[in-house]
């Protein structure tokens, strides 16, 4: 359902560096779109909102789950990709990546309750 970065064509020869705050190192180039680029991933992006939106809890869950799944056993190389790229202690970035899994997790579990139809009473309020 995301965007894949490798499934979009970029035209522009023109590119950006991501560094390193902390080196300098450059952890990556990265193309620069053009507008029409940038219209045509926005408007990708709104078919799998819609997607997104049209899927039940439960499945919406399964994807969270898969995607907590993934960063945990990918959580090693996430945190030194964080760490790369925004110079944070290799610690930090670790903690960060730890807290994005349990928020994944606490999202998906409690989504039907947050999202979902909820009544109240009117309370003293109503006459």
């Amino acid at each position: 359902m995301a965007i894949k970065p490798r499934s979009v064509r970029v035209k522009s020869p023109a590119t950006f560096e991501s560094t390193n705050p902390a080196t300098g190192e450059v952890v990556g180039v990265f193309p620069v779109f053009t507008k029409s680029e940038v219209e045509d991933v926005v408007a990708r992006a709104k078919v799998a909102a819609e997607r997104w939106a049209n899927l039940s809890f439960r499945a919406r869950n399964v994807v969270l789950r898969d995607w907590a799944s993934t960063l945990t056993r990918d959580m090693k190389e996430a945190a030194e990709l964080i760490h790369r790229e925004t110079g944070k202690p290799l610690s930090d970035a670790t903690l960060e990546v730890a807290l994005a899994i349990e928020h994944i997790a606490w999202a998906g579990k409690f989504a039907p309750r947050v999202l979902g139809r909820q009544s109240r009473p009117a309370g003293l309020l109503m006459f």
